[in-house]
C-alpha cells in the first residue's frame, strides 16, 4: 500500500478493479471497479476466473473506446505506451 500512497501523493489517479470494494487499496481510490467473480472456490482454487473477468470486461471498454473515438487498435496502443513510458520514468523517480 505503500507504493500506491506514494503514487497518489504525486497526483496518480488510483483506479482500484476488485471483487471487494471494501479493500484496503479502495481508500486510495478515485474509481472502483467491482468485478462480481468468485475468488475462491474449487474449481478456480487460485482465483483465475477474477482475471479472466477482468480482462473481458477490460476489452470490452476498449473496444468501446475505439468505437466512440473512431480510433483503430494501433491507434489506441500508441496511447499506451506514451502511458507505460511515463510509469516507467515515473518509478524510477520512486525508487
Amino acid at each position: 500500500m505503500e507504493r500506491v500512497a506514494k503514487a497518489k501523493e504525486y497526483g496518480a489517479v488510483i483506479i482500484s478493479i476488485t471483487t471487494n470494494n471494501f479493500s484496503g487499496i479502495t481508500r486510495y481510490s478515485k474509481f472502483i471497479l467491482e468485478i462480481p467473480a468468485l475468488t475462491n472456490s474449487k474449481m478456480e482454487p487460485l482465483g483465475s476466473l477474477f482475471e479472466q473477468t477482468a480482462l473481458l470486461y477490460l476489452d470490452s471498454i476498449a473496444v468501446a473506446l475505439m468505437a466512440k473515438l473512431g480510433k483503430s487498435p494501433f491507434e489506441l496502443r500508441k496511447y499506451y505506451h506514451k502511458i507505460w513510458e511515463k510509469t516507467l520514468k515515473w518509478r524510477k523517480k520512486t525508487i
